[in-house]
Protein backbone atom coordinates (compact mmCIF):
# COMPACT_ATOMS: atom_id res chain seq x y z
CA UNK A 1 0.00 0.00 0.00
CA UNK A 2 2.98 2.62 0.66
CA UNK A 3 4.53 2.10 -2.49
CA UNK A 4 1.03 2.41 -4.37
CA UNK A 5 0.99 6.06 -2.16
CA UNK A 6 4.52 6.48 -3.10
CA UNK A 7 3.95 6.29 -6.47
CA UNK A 8 0.66 8.78 -6.63
CA UNK A 9 2.90 11.56 -5.00
CA UNK A 10 5.59 10.99 -7.73
CA UNK A 11 2.94 11.46 -10.73
CA UNK A 12 0.44 14.02 -8.72
CA UNK A 13 2.51 17.23 -10.45
CA UNK A 14 2.49 15.13 -13.96
CA UNK A 15 -1.50 15.38 -13.36
CA UNK A 16 -1.88 18.65 -12.23
CA UNK A 17 0.10 19.83 -15.33
CA UNK A 18 -2.48 17.89 -17.57
CA UNK A 19 -5.28 19.73 -15.31
CA UNK A 20 -3.33 23.26 -16.49
CA UNK A 21 -3.11 22.28 -19.56
CA UNK A 22 -6.59 21.14 -20.07
CA UNK A 23 -8.01 23.81 -18.37
CA UNK A 24 -5.77 26.31 -20.46
CA UNK A 25 -7.33 25.09 -23.76
CA UNK A 26 -10.86 25.78 -22.43
CA UNK A 27 -9.82 29.17 -21.42
CA UNK A 28 -8.81 29.95 -24.75
CA UNK A 29 -11.98 28.32 -26.13
CA UNK A 30 -14.48 30.13 -23.88
CA UNK A 31 -12.64 33.48 -24.26
CA UNK A 32 -13.27 33.04 -28.43
CA UNK A 33 -16.35 32.38 -28.03
CA UNK A 34 -16.96 35.54 -25.61
CA UNK A 35 -15.13 37.44 -28.74
CA UNK A 36 -17.84 35.88 -31.25
CA UNK A 37 -20.70 36.57 -28.89
CA UNK A 38 -20.83 37.78 -25.37
CA UNK A 39 -22.53 35.58 -22.50
CA UNK A 40 -22.11 36.86 -19.16
CA UNK A 41 -22.35 33.41 -17.48
CA UNK A 42 -19.63 32.41 -20.25
CA UNK A 43 -17.65 34.88 -18.54
CA UNK A 44 -17.82 34.13 -15.38
CA UNK A 45 -16.93 30.37 -16.28
CA UNK A 46 -13.53 31.64 -17.70
CA UNK A 47 -13.33 33.52 -14.40
CA UNK A 48 -14.20 30.16 -12.62
CA UNK A 49 -11.12 28.67 -14.77
CA UNK A 50 -8.85 31.12 -14.20
CA UNK A 51 -8.84 30.93 -10.76
CA UNK A 52 -8.83 26.98 -10.16
CA UNK A 53 -5.38 27.55 -12.86
CA UNK A 54 -4.17 29.70 -10.12
CA UNK A 55 -4.12 27.26 -7.67
CA UNK A 56 -3.66 24.32 -9.41
CA UNK A 57 -0.39 25.74 -10.58
CA UNK A 58 0.97 27.43 -7.24
CA UNK A 59 0.35 23.68 -6.15
CA UNK A 60 1.95 22.33 -8.77
CA UNK A 61 4.59 24.37 -8.62
CA UNK A 62 4.76 23.10 -4.34
CA UNK A 63 4.24 19.66 -5.93
CA UNK A 64 7.87 20.11 -7.89
CA UNK A 65 9.56 20.97 -5.17
CA UNK A 66 8.38 18.34 -2.42
CA UNK A 67 7.88 15.47 -4.72
CA UNK A 68 10.50 15.79 -7.11
CA UNK A 69 13.21 18.15 -5.87
CA UNK A 70 13.31 21.23 -7.78
CA UNK A 71 13.10 24.23 -6.17
CA UNK A 72 11.95 27.21 -8.55
CA UNK A 73 10.89 29.92 -5.79
CA UNK A 74 12.74 31.13 -3.45
CA UNK A 75 11.01 30.19 0.65
CA UNK A 76 9.50 33.60 0.73
CA UNK A 77 7.66 33.62 -2.17
CA UNK A 78 6.61 30.05 -1.72
CA UNK A 79 5.42 31.70 1.54
CA UNK A 80 3.09 34.36 -0.08
CA UNK A 81 1.78 32.00 -2.85
CA UNK A 82 0.85 30.12 -0.27
CA UNK A 83 -0.87 32.33 2.12
CA UNK A 84 -2.56 33.79 -1.70
CA UNK A 85 -4.27 30.34 -2.54
CA UNK A 86 -5.59 29.52 1.00
CA UNK A 87 -7.17 33.23 1.13
CA UNK A 88 -8.27 32.44 -2.25
CA UNK A 89 -9.72 28.75 -2.01
CA UNK A 90 -12.92 30.41 -0.11
CA UNK A 91 -13.37 32.97 -3.24
CA UNK A 92 -12.80 30.30 -5.79
CA UNK A 93 -15.70 27.82 -4.00
CA UNK A 94 -18.34 31.13 -3.79
CA UNK A 95 -17.19 31.68 -7.70
CA UNK A 96 -17.97 28.28 -8.85
CA UNK A 97 -21.20 27.79 -6.82
CA UNK A 98 -22.80 31.34 -8.34
CA UNK A 99 -21.90 29.78 -11.63
CA UNK A 100 -23.61 26.55 -10.99
CA UNK A 101 -26.79 28.10 -9.31
CA UNK A 102 -26.65 30.27 -12.41
CA UNK A 103 -26.34 27.89 -15.30
CA UNK A 104 -29.22 25.51 -13.62
CA UNK A 105 -31.40 28.44 -13.17
CA UNK A 106 -30.74 29.10 -17.01
CA UNK A 107 -31.43 25.65 -17.71
CA UNK A 108 -34.44 26.12 -16.23
CA UNK A 109 -35.85 29.18 -17.28
CA UNK A 110 -35.29 27.64 -20.92
CA UNK A 111 -37.44 24.38 -20.01
CA UNK A 112 -40.11 26.53 -18.66
CA UNK A 113 -39.98 28.60 -22.19
CA UNK A 114 -40.20 25.09 -24.00
CA UNK A 115 -42.97 24.10 -22.48
CA UNK A 116 -44.44 27.13 -22.88
CA UNK A 117 -43.88 28.05 -26.25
Amino acid sequence: MRALIDFLDLIKPGWQLLQILVMSGLVLYAVYSLVRRFDALLALFVGCLLSNMAIVTVWFLFALQTKWGLELLPTSVRQVLYLAIQLGYPFEILLWSVFAFLLIRRNRSAASEEREG
